[in-house]
């Protein structure tokens, strides 16, 4: 379940409207499948590389010594970063819909091997900024207005408030 409305900054009646009409809209299906994803997992890819992916990476340097997998990818902080070592490499894309990073922009990461050898991209792509401007005003819904301001202030100064809402 969602965080308490009367605990934290941004769980006031509004934020805490917008969250409840974001989960409203998924059907009972989409959380199942949400819920029953595997918080990492290993994978081979063409050419035998290895792939570790997870969830939380925080520590990419950790994950070097702990793992053998020749790419780490991973997320979490919503900030795309990339770190090279001895070869191997770890690869947060950032977030295409909630980006930390700054920016009115998608993030993701593309990544190609080619005769066994990796080759990765972040990637930053702009929104839209007037089609979601005309968006806005046509949504006839306090709640969905509230979510998405809250999705742009989240965006603007850099901290994820939704995620807020879950700490609490």
């Amino acid at each position: 379940s969602y965080a308490s409305p009367e605990r934290g900054k941004w769980t006031g009646r509004k934020q805490y409207a917008g969250m409840r009409w974001a989960f409203e809209r998924m059907s009972g299906s989409d959380g199942d499948y949400v819920r029953g994803l595997p918080g990492e997992m290993e994978i081979a890819l063409d050419g035998g590389v290895a792939v570790y992916l997870t969830h939380r990476l925080e520590d990419p340097a950790a994950c070097f010594r702990e793992r053998t997998a020749q790419l780490i990818v991973g997320g979490h902080t919503h900030r795309p970063e990339e770190l090279r070592l001895h070869g191997r490499r770890s690869l947060n894309p950032g977030s295409v819909g909630l980006n930390m990073s700054g920016g009115f922009q998608a993030e993701y990461g593309l990544v190609e091997i080619e005769n066994g050898r990796l080759h990765s991209e972040l990637i930053r792509a702009p929104y839209r900024e007037e089609a979601l401007t005309a968006f806005l005003k046509e949504v006839d819904d306090e709640a969905a207005l509230n979510w998405f301001q809250m999705l742009l202030a989240s965006q603007a100064r850099g901290v994820n408030y939704a995620a807020e809402l879950f700490r609490l």
